[in-house]
């Protein structure tokens, strides 16, 4: 059986994705075109990241904060429903990231949520 490999993504369709991180590997690179490439076929407006340094700019494996509040990162409806009481009742110390939840298409955090809440 032949082995399956990653492909290897040029530069310049990185960038016309909005999604060339210098830092990624292949796996990393792939996904984030991939998540890319899901908002842009949902019409889904883009959003930034803020790097540590404070810079931002736009991400395209990122939705706009209006969007992901709106439930944009979530499978249905319900689920984004759910998550939403989950976050506004959260116990305190609850390690649960707004920015990544609502906005960060690669995270696992709304990855939970989609996976194990039935609709």
């Amino acid at each position: 059986m032949k082995e399956k490999r990653l492909p290897l993504i040029s530069k310049h369709i990185l960038k016309a994705h909005k999604v060339n991180e210098p830092s990624d590997h292949r796996f990393i690179s792939v996904a984030r075109l991939l998540q890319s490439l899901w908002r842009e076929e949902r019409n889904l407006p883009i959003g930034s990241y803020r790097n540590p340094k404070g810079q931002k700019r736009r991400l395209g494996s990122r939705l706009s904060m209006d969007s992901g509040k709106k439930g944009m990162n979530f499978l249905t409806p319900e689920i984004a429903k759910l998550v939403y009481r989950e976050y506004v009742y959260q116990e305190i110390g609850a390690l649960i990231d707004e920015e990544r939840l609502w906005t960060n298409l690669l995270s696992s955090q709304p990855l939970c949520f989609n996976l194990f809440v039935e609709d």
